[in-house]
């Protein structure tokens, strides 16, 4: 049986997911699974013990049945969103009707995983929202120092005025070149796609069109001149800005 007793914390860079569902058999299949990924693994059996170890400790991501006893997912989903309204819940069914799926992303839920799919399906799915999580939380993170000054080579980049520093000569930057320069930042030394950086600009909803992007960074490679060194295209994966040093 999965290990209940687990504390919330480990995994993978720290992260732990919170299994909350009445089979044991799928929760030991799934905590197996998600540990081997190098998760840490805690489990509740029902809304009313998932909601206590909320209250406990942030879990990094809430995988969340539908159908329980006591408190079904969409009830425990709303007391969660009152106890923390950031944390990914990502609901796990049988339900599989376009319809059912609907009710549930409209109780807050951030996806949604088909209990028929299969672990390794399932892993993949529950990491790619965390890394959205991630990101978000690092854009949000930046949005709130808007006025900081970016560096790299001999550039400054003033981010609230949309301008830059190139060895003391002053360049204008758009809102959107600043904008990407402001992700990279974030991310330094980490690989941005572009649908990270598109997350970033525009919020969810906007796929990232590659060769829009693509055209965004030759004119900023432009006017950064020789200091374009820094900031890398990684062909077919994304782009990169340069760790210090």
């Amino acid at each position: 049986m999965a290990k209940r007793n687990l504390p919330l914390t480990g995994g993978v860079a720290g992260k732990t997911i919170l299994i909350v569902d009445d089979e044991p058999l799928i929760q030991k299949a799934l905590a197996n699974a998600l540990e081997r990924a190098g998760y840490s693994v805690a489990t509740a059996l029902d809304g009313i013990e998932c909601l206590s170890k909320v209250h406990a400790k942030r879990p990094d991501l809430i995988l969340l049945d539908v159908q329980m006893p006591r408190m079904d997912g969409f009830k425990t989903c709303e007391e969660i969103r009152k106890i923390d309204d950031t944390v990914p819940i990502v609901f796990h069914s049988v339900r599989e009707s376009p319809e059912d799926i609907t009710a549930a992303l409209g109780r807050l839920g951030d996806s949604y995983i088909l209990k028929r799919e299969p672990d390794a399906v399932k892993v993949a799915k529950l990491e790619a929202v965390l890394r959205r999580a991630e990101i978000s939380g690092r854009n949000a993170a930046a949005r709130a120092a808007r006025s900081k000054i970016i560096e790299f080579g001999r550039v400054k980049v003033d981010v609230r005025n949309c301008r830059a520093d190139i060895g003391g000569k002053t360049v204008d930057l758009t809102k959107t070149e600043t904008g990407i320069l402001e992700c990279l930042e974030i991310n330094r030394g980490r690989i941005c796609s572009n649908d990270d950086i598109y997350l970033f600009l525009y919020g969810d909803g906007v796929k990232g069109d590659a060769r829009s992007l693509r055209s965004h960074f030759c004119h900023l490679r432009e006017k950064l001149g020789p200091a374009a060194k820094h900031v890398v295209n990684i062909r077919g994966v994304g782009y990169q800005l340069l760790r210090r040093g």
